[in-house]
């Protein structure tokens, strides 16, 4: 009998509570990125992801706190998964307030070989 050990890889994503763009490589591709801050009764922080001719990848997506926002795009190959961690008391169904993203509430991107 044997046993494969692997390891998980966690990557802190740069944010800070302002609206920005930024390029990020998620398994060795480069990325554009756009996070947003919708203040509506339904917002929250919002992620666009385009490629490096920010050609429309995925548009919209709600940072959601421990959620694997890739999850429904697996078929997209990212190659891991984005995860909004918090040290506040959230509920898995929240999204970070404007001014907690980057302090409170942080992107990380996990692989798994």
């Amino acid at each position: 009998m044997s046993s494969t050990t692997s390891s998980i890889t966690v990557s802190l994503v740069p944010t800070s509570a302002i609206p920005q763009i930024f390029s990020l490589s998620l398994a060795g591709v480069s990325y554009n990125f756009t996070l947003v801050y919708r203040d509506t009764n339904q917002g929250g922080w919002f992620l666009d992801i385009a490629d490096v001719n920010n050609n429309p990848i995925l548009c919209g997506v709600p940072l959601v706190v421990s959620t694997n926002l890739l999850l429904q795009y697996s078929y997209l190959n990212f190659g891991g998964a984005l995860v909004v961690l918090s040290v506040g008391g959230y509920n898995d169904a929240d999204m970070p307030l404007y001014y907690e993203l980057g302090d409170t509430a942080s992107l990380y991107f996990v692989t798994q070989p």
